[in-house]
């Protein structure tokens, strides 16, 4: 990559997050993807998780030009219950612009098990 022309595909994969309680279980209620600029025609944005250091990814949704439309960005509901929680964002373009993530917001609670 020489930093002059824009990538097809992307992923950006966070690290683990287990709120400094690992043996704790988190009920992650709410996602919130907040873009740097509007998305554009022909990106799109593909949000998956992976709960409790599972060996596959999850597909939570979508954010796409063609459906969503020059969106900053997307709520989510996703409802997930677990110790560890990660985040996969896949990035595809078939123009000369790629979206651009500004933060992701993750809403959770803790849950006593006992």
């Amino acid at each position: 990559v020489d930093g002059s022309g824009v990538q097809a595909f992307a992923k950006y994969e966070s690290l683990i997050f287990d709120a400094g309680l690992p043996m704790k279980r988190k009920h992650i209620k709410k996602l919130k993807i907040t873009l740097a600029k509007a998305m554009e025609d022909n990106e799109t944005i593909t949000l998956a998780y992976k709960a409790d250091r599972a060996a596959s990814w999850n597909d939570i949704d979508t954010i796409s030009f063609t459906t969503d439309g020059a969106v900053k960005e997307k709520k989510l509901a996703p409802d997930i219950k677990c110790r560890e929680f990660e985040i996969k964002l896949s990035f595809s373009n078939t123009g000369s612009t790629a979206p651009e993530v500004d933060s992701i917001t993750v809403d959770y609670s803790v849950e006593d098990l006992i």
